[in-house]
């Protein structure tokens, strides 16, 4: 595989850090690199941005708005390189240390790597390691275990499409599912590491993920429970048409839309016995196949008692927490 690769980057009202963005890419001096930015029909200045970085490599597109799967998609379909990555526009990349990662992709001469980020929240930085391993080409069983119980699942979002490096050939007949509006980019690594042939781990962090709350992961219109039960719908039927055991992942990945109708149900019903009726439903409709393999960690800090509980068969207890918690 050749020292080139495709940044693909999907604007859409990104201008208060578009700019940012392509200039760390534009850092890059030591590979052969493109970048693809595809405006989705903005309504602020990120076109005129985009426009005034248009140079030999870095190629502009406009189309017209139909979602960040489908810019992907288009960005897709301009690529030229034999690798491919992707960007967000409100995120960044330190150059140096994503040439560095890049050349150890090329050395292993793998279909795909994973690598660590940083996250920045409110201008504060933490380091999000990988927590598996050293810098490797991953064994057939290591991928496996990288698969089924760290992708598939969705631990410490290593679902997400960027600082990921994949070979272009890999994903040339992989797409980005634009009926999805919550996790399109899951269904896309997912779809990616189950075709490699062999895949790596480089433990050298060089994304920057800002944790913008004007984004599309926390705009609760698209972040919405019918979403994520859309997308895990989906994730099953593939899994099972494709002879995948996917029981644990779909479970784990249940886990936070039970959270969330729970806090639904509490806000939508104001009298205090149809409150724990519903509770009671939500409760009751879980499958025992499911809670069984619950830890506190599923559902996070403000459920962990509920998971605990509920995981050790203390039914009453269980349901009491929820009670306490929503019954005023």
């Amino acid at each position: 595989m050749n020292n080139s690769i495709s940044i693909i980057l999907p604007v859409y009202n990104a201008e208060k850090y578009l700019q940012q963005c392509i200039d760390s890419i534009q850092r890059l001096s030591k590979i052969d690199w493109e970048l693809i930015l595809v405006d989705d029909e903005s309504k602020d200045k990120s076109a005129e941005i985009c426009d005034a970085a248009a140079n030999e490599r870095i190629k502009v597109f406009h189309i017209q708005n139909k979602g960040v799967s489908n810019a992907r998609n288009f960005g897709l379909s301009k690529a030229t390189k034999d690798a491919v990555t992707f960007i967000d526009a409100d995120d960044w990349i330190d150059a140096i240390q994503f040439e560095n990662a890049f050349k150890t992709f090329i050395e292993f001469d793998t279909e795909i790597a994973f690598t660590p980020f940083t996250r920045v929240t409110n201008c504060k930085r933490n380091a999000e390691p990988l927590d598996f391993g050293e810098t490797r080409i991953l064994s057939n069983a290591e991928k496996d275990s990288l698969f089924y119980k760290r992708l598939g699942p969705g631990i410490n979002l290593m679902g997400s499409v960027w600082r990921v490096f994949y070979k272009r050939t890999l994903i040339q007949d992989i797409a980005f599912d634009t009926e999805l509006h919550y996790n399109e980019d899951v269904h896309f690594v997912i779809h990616a590491l189950h075709a490699a042939r062999n895949a790596a781990i480089i433990n050298t962090a060089f994304y920057y993920y800002r944790e913008n709350e004007t984004s599309a992961t926390f705009n609760k219109a698209i972040n919405n429970i019918d979403a994520r039960e859309s997308s895990i719908q989906k994730l099953g039927h593939w899994a099972e048409a494709n002879g995948i055991d996917f029981t644990f992942s779909i479970m784990r990945r249940r886990c936070p839309i039970y959270a969330r109708k729970f806090a639904k149900v509490a806000n939508e019903h104001k009298n205090g016995s149809e409150r724990r009726k519903a509770l009671k439903e939500i409760h009751k409709s879980i499958p025992k196949v499911e809670y069984k393999l619950w830890k506190p960690s599923y559902f996070g800090k403000s459920f962990a008692p509920y998971a605990l509980l509920r995981s050790h068969g203390f039914e009453f207890f269980s349901m009491l927490f929820l009670y306490l918690r929503f019954i005023h």
